[in-house]
């Protein structure tokens, strides 16, 4: 599966993008801890459960609970106002 970082969150990331494998439909939140184990800075940017930033799935605002195949691409981003 593929995740997308965008905006500020990939500077902070030090990358737009990163590739990971999967062998079973998998929970958002799952994928999350995976990536927090990983890196300390993840967990201070991404992964706290009421945390800021969004997860998409093909344009469309997805729940942490969401389950993914290894097939799919999801795009982490923080909201952003508009005015």
């Amino acid at each position: 599966m593929k995740i997308n970082y965008v905006s500020w969150l990939a500077d902070e990331m030090g990358k737009h993008e990163e590739y990971l494998e999967i062998t079973e439909p998998t929970p958002i939140k799952f994928i999350l801890s995976q990536l927090e184990s990983r890196e300390e800075n993840y967990k201070s940017l991404l992964f706290k459960e009421d945390g800021i930033v969004r997860i998409s799935l093909n344009g469309v605002v997805i729940p942490r609970s969401h389950v993914i195949s290894n097939n799919e691409e999801i795009t982490l981003f923080a909201p952003m106002s508009g005015g």
